[in-house]
This record gives structure tokens, sequence and C-alpha cells, in this order.
């Protein structure tokens, strides 16, 4: 039997998870949103998977939107933020900065300008 103590401690809270359609994103997501967290599921895209996310939250009796940015462009973060206000206002509690790029999983040697100009992009910007 889960303490609900542990289930409820993220209530009232909103947090927002870029690259959260896989992996430690994902998986990030979902304790938050398990945990009573309101969520903003960001991905560039994989939106199914970001949906799937949605979905395994709402079951468990959470609140979460799946937000669609590509974060290494200032524009889309900028609209990423304006709509996780509008699902759930403007109090961000918990930002996750996980989104990451490796260049498209190459040797660093291997890897072309415009590869590492991406792996920048999202990791750094």
């Amino acid at each position: 039997m889960v303490d609900s103590s542990v289930t409820d401690c993220f209530a009232d809270r909103t947090a927002l998870i870029t690259g959260a359609s896989s992996g430690i994103g994902y998986a990030t997501a979902i304790a938050l949103g398990k945990s009573g967290a309101r969520v903003g599921l960001n991905y560039c895209s994989n939106r199914g998977a970001a949906e799937k996310g949605v979905d395994e939250i709402r079951s468990a009796g959470g609140e979460a939107v799946a937000i669609q940015a590509d974060v290494s462009q200032s524009a889309e973060v900028q609209r990423m933020f304006q709509q996780l206000a509008g699902a759930f206002g403007d109090r961000i509690d918990m930002l996750v900065n996980n989104a990451g790029q490796w260049m498209d999983r190459c040797q660093l040697v291997d890897c072309t300008d415009e590869q590492i100009d991406r792996m920048w992009q999202v990791n750094a910007r």
C-alpha cells in the first residue's frame, strides 16, 4: 500500500519537463504526475510518446499536458511556457531541463559541423 502523503507530496505544484517523451524525462514526468504535480511533458517530435505519458498520469488521477517545442529555438521555448501557463496558471514550481542531443550518436571525430551546432543549440542554449 502506498502512503497517501507520498503520492500527494507535489500537490498544487506545477512541473515542466523538457525531453519528456523518452528515458529519464519520461520517467520523471510520470513520477511527478503520480506524486500529485501538474505536469507539462515537452517533446520535440515524438508526440505519441508524450501523449502516452499524459494518459498514464491522467489514468492515475493526475493532470498533464503534452507540449511540442524545440528547446533550441527561443520562440518555441516562449510558446511552451505560454502553453503551460494556459493549462495550469503562471506558477512553475519545478523545471527539469532534460532535453538533450548527442550528435546522432556518432563519435565526435565523425560528426559534422551541423551535428555539433545542433547539439550545442539543444544542450546549452
